[in-house]
């Protein structure tokens, strides 16, 4: 019995003493309220100076950069020989108005109003007996904003170009070409709405430049052969379907075996169009397309004038084209 009391003593004195742990306030060390603060680099601890973005630019020099903004290609543009002096009115005109944001890289010109009378900016800048694109150019635009760039962000980040090698380049002479509504060029000196016109290159031929004359008079087998020598003299406009100056087109005729200043390209097209069934994707990719005029005036070559696409991917199949320096 005495056992059992002790038992039962031990039991309770356990229980109380529980008891007053669960209930006991925690033991809070003095200096937990402080923390001791912990320094943390302001830098990363691999690098002696703070890391630089780096920025890459990539251009292209693909044809398309010679267009402008809206895809005619005009460098080079009034960059003329005595002989076709006469096409500056038309298909090369020497100046501009330079858009509103940018900024020609070597002549601005001063006062320039519309239609491009006073001291505009030039097309084509002689630098040394170099011929350089002063255009507002998709090339000239894009390192003006790459120029822009760095000028403002140089000090604080690393740049870096890439762009394409080049090979076998020669200066080539170009030609804008024109396609014609279905039932051929019409010339005239009123515009109708709805209408596409552009200046007639033959305008005013009887006093116009040497090579300008001798493509477009009838004495010499030339376009008045076509239109005759009265509507095509005097007539100031060209109404026309596209031009290879059109944004969805962006294209230009190289030829280096200087074809005339000016001809028409008529007889055609062979086949009618350049899409399929008559040319394949895989002819494109092979470089095995080519649409054929069979007569060409003023004459050359063997009377016949056929082209293949540039890297613009184009060739005109209208029912007759006009090709001018």
């Amino acid at each position: 019995m005495n056992a059992n009391k002790t038992l039962r003593n031990l039991m309770l004195t356990a229980a109380l003493v529980v008891g007053a742990g669960a209930f006991a306030p925690p033991i809070v060390p003095a200096d937990a309220a402080t923390p001791t603060p912990v320094p943390i680099s302001q830098v990363p601890l691999t690098s002696a100076s703070p890391i630089r973005p780096q920025v890459l630019f990539a251009v292209g020099n693909s044809e398309s950069m010679d267009g402008t903004l809206s895809g005619a290609i005009m460098a080079g543009s009034g960059a003329l020989s005595n002989g076709n002096a006469s096409l500056a009115n038309s298909s090369s005109p020497v100046t501009y108005q330079v858009p509103a944001g940018f900024t020609p890289p070597l002549n601005a010109g001063t006062t320039c109003v519309s239609p491009l009378t006073g001291n505009c900016a030039p097309y084509t800048v002689n630098s040394g007996g170099t011929l350089y694109d002063n255009g507002a150019s998709r090339l000239n635009v894009a390192k003006a904003a790459m120029q822009a760039i760095l000028n403002s962000y140089m000090q604080n980040t690393d740049f870096g170009l890439i762009d394409y090698s080049t090979k076998n380049t020669n200066i080539n002479t170009t030609w804008v070409y024109y396609m014609s509504p279905p039932g051929g060029f019409a010339f005239t000196n009123i515009q109708v709405a709805g209408n596409r016109y552009v200046i007639n290159p033959c305008f005013g031929y009887p006093t116009a430049s040497s090579n300008v004359y001798s493509d477009c008079s009838y004495s010499s087998g030339g376009i008045a052969t076509i239109y005759g020598s009265t509507t095509l003299a005097s007539s100031q406009y060209m109404q026309i379907a596209a031009s290879s100056d059109d944004t969805a087109i962006n294209d230009i005729l190289y030829d280096p075996y200087a074809p005339p200043s000016i001809f028409v390209s008529y007889n055609g097209p062979h086949p009618a169009s350049p899409y399929p069934p008559n040319f394949s994707l895989s002819d494109y990719n092979n470089g095995n397309i080519l649409v054929k005029y069979y007569s060409v005036v003023p004459y050359f070559g063997n009377g016949q004038f056929g082209t293949s696409p540039t890297n613009a991917g184009y060739v005109p199949y209208s029912p007759q084209v006009m090709y001018a320096r």
